[in-house]
């Protein structure tokens, strides 16, 4: 039953007041009178004590006129409704209310259908404010629930030189995120399990590098210029925006930790120091360059890009952009972009004598760690694809010429994209499964959101919204009102229940915003839903 609005009479004159107590039945209008009073002093009083959803106010009255007492109270309590009384004779002085925002007029003598109108025609607008600040709040806690995934992707599209400066001023102050801009610098973590990491599922990768995560958190927090947070590919990131620290330093020391307490092997990449916010993403790139070494000097060190470029002389460097692209052609298993790539990365080779195969290799082995970390992001066991057991890095120093190593890595891209649509196809397809299986059991649950079922089976909320929506052609939210409506449908044809107890059994706690919902899929309300298809 809907709570009754409460009505404040205002009027000097006894009979008038009477008569709008009386002229029609308040309770059926879904209205309490609380009280009244003969003049606006007294009014301006009961106003605050009684906190009134409409006023009903005479518009001659002694001392205070009914256009300035509704001019105080709305500056006070804005959300109250206003009708001002009148007569014809003072109705064009009366519409001077409009602009102060005055809900309606009443003229004299007083008409029971008129005053009837007017309360249904308030009670509608108070009825869609209310619906209108419920849908607020409610998208108010979600974005909250949200804001620590959201603060990641804003982090991951700083790094990627995705925002305008004043994109990211804005989304600075929203996340609180206290940048000086003045120094920063990047270092990219990757995480290797020596006790089987390629063996692990993509649940059990996540995990080692969520308590990874949560041991570097624990060991920088002193540090307060340091920014920490996961990247689109998983990778460990931390933003150094101080020159009070060494970040190398600090590197160091989360690589001994991660040994000595969690038995794993980590490698750090570090970016060149920038000097204003727009620039992080070169430094971040940069990062990513020196990482790509570890293939080349083992895991458990930290390269800095000064000392890669130092290192590289006259060589080109490796060309990451080229490798993103790669990474993405083989986990989308579009082989012949893939293929192509291969050639790109071996087009400006040097053609000086022995350096010439040196260079050659090490362009390869990049190219199969970038196969192997394509293979482990998508949640895959190694030997799964490999199943000859042959190292696909020990093949690359078996051959002698550039066109040979070429020819070794195509076919290794072509395997790989081979073994991944076998093996992967189904470990997503059971995923989205028990995913669907553990909704349809938990559907009362009003708390369900991406963000605990991600964190329920194991895995990252924007990876699950990505595969979720590519194997069901739905958004995760889409899907889950979906089948809320669905089982409101059943529901509603095989039982007589009311929308209240209907909108709990499908997990919404909130019965207008159930029907809101009904509506918005059906076409229908619940009762014309009913009278149309249950006999």
């Amino acid at each position: 039953m809907r709570e009754l609005l409460k009505l404040l009479i205002v009027d000097d004159e006894f009979h008038v007041r009477n008569i709008l107590k009386t002229c029609v039945n308040w309770q059926e209008l879904g209205i309490k009178i609380i009280g009244e009073a003969s003049g606006t002093v007294e009014a301006l009083e009961l106003v605050e004590t009684t906190q009134p959803d409409i006023i009903f106010t005479d518009i001659c009255m002694p001392g205070m006129d009914g256009i300035e007492f509704s001019k105080k109270v709305i500056e006070n309590f804005p959300a109250i409704m206003i009708v001002i009384i009148t007569g014809h004779e003072e109705f064009e002085y009366a519409q001077k209310g409009i602009s102060l925002g005055v809900s309606g007029f009443i003229l004299k003598p007083i008409n029971d259908e008129e005053i009837t109108k007017i309360i249904q025609k308030i009670q509608k607008r108070i009825h869609d404010i209310k619906e209108h600040n419920e849908d607020f709040e409610r998208i108010k806690l979600q974005l909250e629930e949200n804001k620590p995934y959201l603060k990641e992707k804003f982090l991951n599209e700083l790094i990627s030189n995705e925002l305008s400066k004043d994109e990211i001023k804005d989304k600075l102050s929203f996340y609180e995120l206290d940048f000086h801009d003045s120094s920063f610098e990047v270092a990219c973590i990757q995480v290797f399990d020596d006790h089987g990491f390629g063996k692990s599922g993509e649940g059990d990768k996540l995990i080692l590098e969520t308590q990874t995560m949560n041991l570097i958190e624990e060991s920088i927090s002193q540090y307060k210029r340091l920014i920490i947070f996961f990247d689109n590919k998983q990778r460990i990131v931390i933003i150094n925006n101080s020159n009070d620290y060494s970040l190398t330093a600090i590197c160091e020391s989360l690589i001994y930790m991660a040994q000595k307490h969690m038995k794993i092997s980590v490698s750090i990449g570090i970016g060149q120091k920038q000097n204003k916010i727009s620039a992080i993403s070169s430094s971040y790139k940069q990062a990513k360059r020196a990482l790509e070494y570890r293939v080349i000097i083992g895991n458990n060190r930290v390269v800095s890009y000064n000392d890669v470029n130092l290192a590289s002389g006259k060589s080109k460097p490796f060309d990451y952009d080229k490798a993103e692209s790669l990474s993405f052609f083989i986990m989308a298993s579009m082989g012949k972009q893939a293929i192509k790539c291969i050639d790109t990365f071996y087009e400006d080779i040097s053609t000086d004598g022995s350096t010439t195969m040196n260079s050659a290799r090490v362009i390869a082995s990049n190219v199969v760690s970038i196969i192997l970390n394509a293979i482990l992001e998508l949640g895959m066991n190694v030997e799964e694809v490999y199943r000859d057991g042959r190292d696909p890095y020990s093949q690359i120093f078996e051959l002698d010429t550039i066109p040979m190593v070429k020819r070794h890595l195509k076919n290794l891209i072509t395997k790989t994209i081979v073994e991944i649509n076998g093996v992967y196809t189904g470990k997503v397809a059971n995923l989205i499964k028990n995913i669907q299986e553990f909704l349809n059991k938990n559907l009362n649950d009003s708390s369900i959101s991406l963000t605990s079922i991600a964190t329920h089976f194991h895995v990252n909320s924007s990876y699950l919204s990505r595969i979720f929506k590519k194997e069901t052609a739905m958004t995760f939210m889409e899907y889950l009102m979906h089948i809320r409506m669905e089982r409101a449908i059943m529901l509603i044809e095989g039982t007589d229940r009311k929308a209240y107890m209907i909108s709990e059994l499908v997990g919404i706690s909130e019965p207008s915003y159930f029907s809101k919902c009904f509506k918005r899929y059906t076409g229908l309300s619940m009762t014309e839903y009913r009278a149309k298809n249950v006999e």
